[in-house]
């Protein structure tokens, strides 16, 4: 029994509840829902799945139609797909599992919101804000609109890491700092830019905590958030390293400057999203409510923070911020100024489950008629549900913009805007005999040549950093084709097995390094943190 006979158990099946409510409409039929993005997590879980299947225990390069392939997943965050890839296992059925890892990223961000308000507010509050968290508008826009599933997961990291960051600042035990790096490392490994956004509100958390709430761990949050970045560099390393190989600044097709909320020709503009600015205006108006409770000292310094962050947040979403995103590194690449209402949308759940709990009379019933449209703003995001038919999704997975995005598209092949057309995985572009393809994976060709005389074979793969070959076990030279950025390969006259491997490069090697090296600090740790709890148990034993 908790407080004022909030039962946990009860508060984990109504949490339940509202996520299988919320996700209900997608699971009404057997096809992919309508979304933006969905097509291409939908694509890239399958190829992530086929490469696990062939034996790459973290697959970077996923193998495309016709052999072209692509490092997708040396740049995009992994960690989903492992989730979507386990529930495949189980289910035999790829949207079945990605409905299901949606339907779970709901839950488990009502659960983990729950424990980090409860920790400041009480358990009535934390149920409260655990309800809001999962029917914020912008939650279910990401989902039926939106359809970036990677980005629902980081929902269920940001209110452990600022637990985390809370409870070492205030207990002052290790064990905070482990849960902190791996929390902020798993975030790291679910969505890149969540957690690049995210790492502004735990420096201001941080800073929040040092200078308004008066307590001491900056340093220590600070050496943590490194040891988070240490454990995820087998992915983030050639991230930072790598991207150079790839057409990234395709990125920057939606530029920022055109994505400003308010902006007279994205009002006008009927393919512009509009509910981002509705809840802006319900969010900016609760701004102004706060702020007038914060003047009567009804919010006290525990949640002021909420305030703060909601304020931000909302001001990077217009026009009048356009400095800060022109100049602090990495912004521009953001490209959308309204992902910040994700910010936003936490910090209101927070505060308003707070508000409604702890306040009564006029007060708890004006914060509940800012969240009734909120709520309104939900339900017409999830009644827009529709799906493709078979046939859609089939041709869709087909094209090559989804299953090659042009910003994962090697530097090599120059004209990266082009149709990838189809084309025989291995072919003989001069000279007379035959090749046969043995085995052909994700992350490995092996072909058998026979050339009556020398032989230059082309295979459709792009060239990439890590690709490898050996002709009878011997290395060999890989050039690239100056058109379209394939492998080609100069076999002399014979029989000769050839095989090509994706193997992993010196940054990716050096990224694993660290990544296993912080893993052994933090069992370290873990072990020290035990160890010092169990010498105090011992004393307390003794001198009691």
């Amino acid at each position: 029994m908790n407080e004022k006979g909030l039962r946990r158990p009860m508060v984990i099946l109504f949490l339940a509840l509202i996520s299988v409510i919320i996700t209900l409409p997608i699971f009404l039929s057997d096809n992919l829902f309508i979304a933006q993005d969905i097509l291409f997590h939908f694509t890239w879980a399958g190829q992530f799945h086929h490469a696990l299947m062939d034996g790459a225990l973290y697959p970077r390069w996923v193998d495309t139609p016709f052999g072209y392939g692509s490092p997708v997943f040396i740049f995009y965050a992994p960690l989903g797909f492992y989730l979507i890839s386990i529930i495949k296992f189980i289910t035999g059925s790829l949207i079945l599992s990605i409905k299901l890892v949606i339907c779970l990223s709901f839950f488990l961000s009502g659960i983990t919101m729950f424990f980090f308000v409860r920790n400041l507010n009480g358990d009535r509050a934390g149920f409260v804000s655990a309800i809001l968290y999962q029917l914020i508008p912008y939650h279910t826009f990401n989902l039926f609109t939106r359809g970036v599933f990677p980005e629902l997961l980081a929902f269920i990291w940001f209110p452990l890491i600022l637990l985390f960051i809370r409870k070492m600042f205030l207990d002052k035990k290790h064990i905070s700092m482990i849960y902190l790096g791996l929390t902020y490392a798993g975030l790291i490994m679910t969505h890149l830019v969540s957690a690049f956004m995210f790492t502004f509100v735990m420096i201001g958390y941080g800073l929040y905590l040092t200078f308004i709430e008066k307590k001491s761990g900056l340093l220590s949050m600070l050496i943590t958030m490194l040891l988070g970045l240490g454990l995820s560099s087998v992915y983030l390393l050639p991230v930072v390293f790598e991207r150079a190989f790839i057409h990234i600044e395709f990125i920057k097709f939606f530029n920022y400057t055109d994505c400003f909320l308010f902006l007279s020709k994205n009002l006008s503009d009927r393919h512009f999203y509009p509910i981002p600015h509705w809840i802006f205006i319900i969010e900016a108006g609760f701004v102004i409510f706060s702020i007038l409770l914060i003047k009567r000292k009804f919010i006290d310094r525990r949640n002021v923070l909420f305030v703060l962050l909601l304020s931000v947040s909302l001001l990077l979403t217009l026009p009048l911020s356009s400095l800060i995103w022109k100049y602090v590194p990495e912004f521009s690449n953001l490209q959308f100024p309204w992902r910040w209402l994700m910010v936003s949308g936490f910090s209101l759940s927070a505060l308003a489950g707070t508000v409604i709990v702890n306040l009564k009379g006029s007060t708890r019933t004006i914060t509940i008629l800012f969240i009734l449209p909120m709520l309104i703003l939900s339900f017409l995001n999830i009644r827009q549900v529709s799906f493709f038919t078979n046939e859609d999704t089939d041709r869709w997975i087909k094209s090559p913009v989804l299953y090659a995005p042009i910003e994962y598209r090697p530097i090599w092949l120059q004209q990266h805007r082009k149709h990838l057309p189809p084309t025989e995985k291995v072919s003989i572009a001069r000279g007379v005999g035959s090749v046969d393809i043995v085995e052909w994976t994700a992350h490995r060709r092996i072909l058998l040549a026979e050339g009556k005389t020398d032989l230059t074979l082309k295979v459709s793969t792009f060239y990439f950093p890590g690709w490898t070959a050996e002709i009878d076990g011997k290395s060999y030279n890989i050039l690239i084709d100056k058109e379209n950025g394939s492998m080609i390969l100069e076999i002399p006259k014979g029989r000769h097995e050839i095989q090509l491997t994706f193997r992993d490069t010196q940054v990716r090697i050096l990224g694993t390094i660290i990544s296993i090296s912080s893993l052994f600090l933090m069992l370290a740790l873990t072990a020290y943190a035990y160890i010092n709890l169990s010498k105090k148990k011992m004393r307390i034993k003794h001198s009691g």
